[in-house]
């Protein structure tokens, strides 16, 4: 075999061995990646049981205001919400209490 065959040769070697090395190094990746923790599981965890406490303290304050007439008022209901699901400390919005249709003109 002669130098210029060699040459030749390992040219049409390399792109195989490149694949070869991207294969190995992308399973060494895939394969250590798989190993770690999943971290954002906890924060959904507490996500989740906060939001069923919010629905059962709801629940219940709702049971409370119709157990004496058989239905709550919507004063009771909106009471009971906002004893669930407390508003934001720094919301600066507002929510309008008359909420009314506009009757058509003419």
């Amino acid at each position: 075999m002669s130098v210029g065959q060699m040459k030749n040769n390992s040219k049409n070697n390399m792109p195989i061995a490149m694949i070869i090395v991207a294969v190995l190094l992308s399973s060494i990746f895939i394969l250590s990646s798989s190993s770690k923790p999943i971290s954002a599981q906890t924060s959904n965890n507490s996500k989740a049981e906060t939001a069923a406490n919010n629905y059962n303290t709801f629940k219940n304050c709702l049971s409370n205001a119709d157990s004496t007439k058989g239905y709550a008022t919507k004063k009771e209901i909106r009471q009971c919400i906002t004893q669930a699901y407390p508003p934001p400390l720094n919301s600066t919005s507002s929510a309008s209490t008359t909420v009314g249709v506009i009757p058509p003109a003419g």
